[in-house]
């Protein structure tokens, strides 16, 4: 198994046109069972992609990279 799998739980991204606020999602580099909520998207110089999410449960904010977004198994298509 390669160390990005271990790493990162397997799940199906999810597409960058696709992610909007208010969306429940998971990030592959967290504990799987967490489910966050997009507060808000902001691109970088770079042109790179990061979520601002908050997890559900605990209200803890963080700010994560749009490729780790995972779909939550219920909204998977």
């Amino acid at each position: 198994m390669s160390f990005y799998k271990k790493r990162h739980n397997v799940g199906m991204k999810i597409p960058t046109d696709k992610l909007c606020s208010g969306t429940l999602i998971h990030i592959s580099c967290t504990n799987f069972a967490c489910v966050w909520k997009i507060i808000s998207i902001e691109t970088d110089k770079e042109n790179e992609i990061w979520l601002n999410v908050i997890a559900t449960e605990s209200n803890k904010k963080k700010r994560y990279k749009a490729k780790y977004a995972t779909y939550i198994r219920a909204d998977q298509p």
